[in-house]
């Protein structure tokens, strides 16, 4: 017994170690940047816990503090006033009492009057040679101009910017990589986005071009028609195609990765991607890379994908089809039916028309023929004059009934 005992307190703290569980810091929900106007203002905060406990919040703004609401939520409550217009970055830091995380949230309070009109002296930004670029805001109203900036995370710059009339922003790629994102400038009524490239720069001896790109929908397979070209003829074999699609976040979606043999000046083929089917209609780049060993070659292109048409499986389209058809040939077929039953009334209809007006000219004619017989009869003095006067009235009395009888047909 004593024994076991002994053993039971060796195993003990053997086993009270594998079960101990390694804290892990909460995470932010995702925070957005925010416009406030000149009224009383309401931001939620939310965070999660792998170990669930509970978690407590703090800012290093005495303008935006933090209220806990529950265990995982909080919540920043501000009146504005006219000292508070301006761009207020705002540092927000969760803690479940061990271990913390913190993020930067930018805020910017308006006037009571402010500008949503604005342009950018650029479409496109492309890093290839460069690390640095300038974005050119022009404010296209008399009021001051605020704007939010959202960058991918391969750029750094200001999250806001005010303008009287024009303000430069400094764009930086923190990367050497190839990627691509885009940068949304937005008023508190408009945004713009902005495709930005930063590619590596080309020293293989051979330039690729994309030509054209088709079918461009949203969990469909897109052709890529690319072109090579270089000076020298001699073969190249073994050299990397790969085709890479990007998010306007910066984030690799799809990737399709081939390898070619040519020779001569030009060589040009199809590629074929398949566009992922859980992705929104929105802009994304694709950055075609030609490696052989340390060379590279680089060609890019930003796109705008659309939801097309679903399609359904051939068996059910098929079966589709043949119920359609069964149901207008039924359709038809009533459709006939009706307008022979109709077309039958009609001619019965017409047809006793016909008979009935034949009866009233035949009744009226051998009326006609016995007022004739009766005129001949009382000129040979067959009759006496009183009778032939009252039958002749009587003849003219059914021959005028005979008459409106056939009218009213």
């Amino acid at each position: 017994m004593n024994k076991r005992v002994i053993l039971l307190f060796l195993i003990i703290p053997i086993i009270g170690a594998q079960l101990t569980i390694e804290n892990t810091a909460p995470t932010f929900d995702e925070l957005e940047n925010v416009f406030i106007e000149q009224k009383p203002f309401t931001y939620y905060i939310g965070a999660s816990d792998n170990e669930r406990s509970s978690l407590t919040f703090d800012s290093n703004s005495e303008l935006f503090i933090v209220n806990a609401v529950s265990k995982t939520d909080g919540i920043v409550q501000v009146l504005p006033s006219v000292e508070n217009i301006g761009i207020h970055n705002v540092n927000f830091e969760v803690s479940d009492g061990e271990l913390s995380n913190s993020e930067d949230v930018t805020f910017v309070i308006l006037p009571q009057k402010f500008s949503t009109k604005f342009s950018l002296d650029k479409s496109s930004i492309d890093f290839v040679e460069e690390t640095s670029k300038t974005l050119q805001i022009k404010n296209l109203d008399k009021d001051p101009l605020y704007v939010l900036i959202k960058t991918p995370e391969f750029i750094d710059t200001l999250s806001a910017a005010y303008a009287e009339n024009i303000r430069d922003i400094t764009l930086r790629s923190n990367t050497n990589e190839n990627v691509f994102g885009t940068i949304e400038i937005s008023s508190p009524q408009s945004s713009v986005k902005v495709p930005a490239f930063n590619t590596q720069v080309s020293n293989f001896e051979c330039d690729i071009t994309i030509v054209d790109i088709t079918g461009l929908s949203i969990g469909k397979n897109a052709k890529i028609d690319y072109l090579l070209t270089r000076e020298t003829a001699e073969e190249l074999a073994n050299v990397s195609l790969t085709a890479t699609l990007f998010s306007g976040e910066g984030k690799i979606l799809a990737k399709r990765l081939t390898s070619i043999t040519f020779s001569g000046t030009e060589y040009s083929n199809e590629l074929s991607f398949s566009i992922p089917s859980d992705l929104a209609e929105d802009t994304y780049g694709l950055i075609l890379t030609l490696n052989q060993g340390e060379k590279i070659s680089v060609a890019y292109q930003a796109i705008e994908l659309t939801k097309g048409i679903p399609t359904l499986p051939t068996p059910i389209l098929n079966y589709a089809i043949i119920i359609v058809g069964l149901m207008l040939f039924l359709k038809l077929i009533k459709h006939n039916k009706h307008h022979l039953r109709k077309i039958h009334h009609v001619h019965k209809k017409h047809s006793l028309f016909i008979k009935r007006q034949k009866l009233a000219k035949s009744k009226e004619s051998r009326l006609r023929d016995k007022l004739s017989s009766l005129n001949k009869a009382y000129e040979l003095g067959g009759i006496t004059k009183k009778s032939y006067l009252k039958a002749k009235s009587h003849f003219y009395k059914r021959i005028g009934r005979a008459k409106r009888d056939q009218d009213k047909l």
